[in-house]
């Protein structure tokens, strides 16, 4: 029941509000509102919807008159006249003196308006006036309309294609622009980078101020001799002689004129990489120390710190523009002797320890190619190695003993014996044979103590080689049976072929010059033959200076014909108690003491 009287209510109130409509939308004959809503009902296809203008306020607090909009569902809307003061229906009716709501369809502001619309604030007085029913519809109007629409859409769709094209033509010139420019760019980018790393980055790593380029710390040498002072005196008066030979020396060597030009140049400091590991090195040259077939060593220390390092570089000379890979061979030898030895002795510790005079670092001059040939027959590598500095060698040494007291000239030549047997000792319990033991090859540090150097013709004990190679005023007697007979087996070397250039070292560091009658202008084939036909016993002592008997005894040893029966280094270690000398004076060593040492004494001497 509840429902029926719901449903009874709605359907009066829609009925009454229905009706309320109908009433509204009633023209009269003497209303103009509902003439003007008739004209535009017979205008419907071309009529534009009014504006809906009402306002939120109430309508009784309004003074002016304005329209409201009784509907949106078709042009059928129905407009009325509100004003506080009038009701719909009344024969007296002001219309809005500020409001027009239609408008004949003719230009205006220079353009077809054929589309009715609303004009607001007219700017006319307010008087009240009866309008004429107007034509909402001009078919002249309409057609030009009509003509210039279909003119404007078709200029309008030809743009349209135009700019399409357009775009298409772009975009298709745009992607191959851009194909080109980006391996255009890959390609200035390579030429760019190879520019900076090659060229730019070398001047840049010049100016690092804000590395100093520090080299490696060189550790001291371990241990003490005995008449290691006699030595190092030596040692001062070698440098003292060096610094001299620096100064007034003013016609170097075409090598060494190369190596300025081309190199390493005194007058600027020079930077060095190091490799492996990339390690920038800032060294300045001093002077020149030496050289061999192969290379040259100069003196150079940090501009700043004044660390004193050597520093070999590699020089070739090339005949007929031909180039050999010996140079090649022997760089890589010199920098292949840690494989040799095990991973735990690095440079420094062999260095400290051991003292062997390894190099500590392999270099590269920054800037430089892998090397340069200068006036047509020197190829100089840029590739280096450095050492610790040393005042010298073994044999600079020896030639300074002629100006020295006997006392500390034979102070010294003992000292050196002693140094030299235990080195090369120590080098063969590594199982190794040093292949080109001389006096040039043991080197003096300014503390007194010898260094051995020069491993790049070692080689592993009983391993061969041929064509053997060797320092010719130096030759075993298997190397001279070789090169007499030109057998061209290879030859096993030993530890016995070290010991024979040992006797000849110390030979040579006693008496001043070579065993046998050989000289220093000797080729190699009169060298092979002297060795072949001499025997130990033939040895003369007599122009040696102050030699021991033991020592005398110890060279016979060394330069035995027969290598099975040849004296080795360990063994004169064991055999000869003058190798454990303590006593600086000459008058306590005495030629006739040849006791062998104790187990003891030889334990010691080994573990030393």
């Amino acid at each position: 029941m509840e429902l029926v009287l719901c449903f009874v209510i709605i359907t009066i109130s829609g009925v009454i509000r229905e009706s309320s409509a109908l009433l509204l939308r009633s023209p009269t004959s003497n209303d103009v509102f509902g003439e003007l809503v008739a004209s535009a009902e017979r205008a419907q296809p071309l009529a534009t919807r009014l504006t809906k203008r009402i306002s939120r306020l109430n309508f009784n607090d309004r003074e002016d008159d304005f329209w409201e909009d009784h509907g949106d569902a078709s042009w059928n809307n129905s407009y009325t006249l509100v004003n506080g003061r009038t009701t719909l229906g009344s024969e007296n009716r002001r219309r809005p003196a500020s409001h027009s709501l239609i408008e004949r369809p003719y230009y205006r502001d220079g353009r077809l308006s054929p589309v009715l619309g609303v004009q607001e604030r007219r700017g006319r007085s307010v008087h009240s006036y009866h309008e004429e029913p107007v034509s909402f519809f001009d078919q002249r109007a309409f057609d030009e309309y009509t003509f210039r629409r279909r003119s404007q859409l078709h200029r309008q769709r030809a743009r349209a294609g135009l700019r399409s094209r357009i775009k298409q033509n772009v975009r298709r010139l745009w992607t191959s622009a851009r194909g080109a420019v980006r391996g255009w760019g890959r390609r200035v980018r390579r030429k760019i980078g190879d520019l900076f790393v090659g060229h730019l980055m070398p001047q840049l790593r010049r100016l690092r101020f804000w590395d100093q380029g520090l080299p490696p710390v060189v550790p001291p040498l371990i241990g003490n001799e005995p008449g290691q002072a006699s030595v190092a005196l030596v040692a001062e008066r070698m440098e003292a002689r060096l610094r001299e030979k620096t100064l007034t020396e003013k016609n170097p060597t075409e090598a060494q004129q190369a190596v300025g030009t081309y190199l390493i140049n005194s007058a600027e400091n020079t930077w060095f990489i190091s490799i492996p590991g990339g390690r920038y090195i800032l060294l300045k040259k001093r002077g020149f120390l030496g050289g061999g077939g192969f290379g040259l060593v100069y003196h150079v220390e940090h501009p700043t710190t004044g660390q004193p390092f050597a520093l070999k570089i590699f020089v070739q000379r090339v005949m007929n523009n031909e180039v050999g890979d010996k140079i090649s061979d022997l760089i890589e030898d010199e920098f292949g002797v840690m494989k040799y030895f095990p991973p735990e002795w690095t440079p420094a510790r062999m260095y400290s320890e051991l003292r062997f005079m390894v190099p500590l670092l392999k270099l590269r001059v920054l800037g430089k190619p892998e090397f340069q040939d200068a006036r047509n027959h020197l190829r100089i590598f840029s590739v280096c190695a450095l050492f610790p500095k040393a005042q010298g060698d073994l044999e600079e040494a020896a030639a300074l003993l002629a100006d020295m007291d006997r006392t500390n000239a034979y102070n010294m030549r003992m000292s050196s014996t002693i140094q030299m047997v235990k080195l090369l000792a120590r080098f063969h319990a590594f199982g190794l044979v040093h292949g080109d033991v001389k006096l040039q090859n043991f080197l003096v540090d300014k503390s007194g103590l010898l260094l051995l150097s020069d491993f790049t013709q070692i080689l592993r004990t009983n391993e061969r080689r041929y064509p053997p190679v060797v320092t010719v005023l130096y030759m075993s007697p298997e190397i001279a049976t070789c090169l007499i007979t030109r057998l061209r087996n290879a030859i096993p070397y030993t530890a016995e072929i070290d010991s024979w250039m040992l006797g000849i070292s110390l030979y040579r560091l006693w008496c001043g010059d070579f065993p046998f009658g050989i000289t220093l202008d000797a080729t190699a084939l009169q060298v092979a033959g002297i060795v072949i036909r001499s025997s130990a016993s033939s040895l003369d002592f007599a122009s040696c200076h102050d030699i021991p008997e033991q020592f005398r005894e110890m060279i016979v040893g060394f330069l035995r014909k027969t290598p099975g029966v040849r004296l080795s280094p360990q063994q004169a270690l064991e055999q000869f108690s003058l190798l454990n000398w303590k006593g600086p004076s000459p008058a306590s060593d005495t030629a006739s003491e040849s006791e062998p040492v104790s187990t003891e004494e030889a334990a010691l001497l080994q573990k030393e």
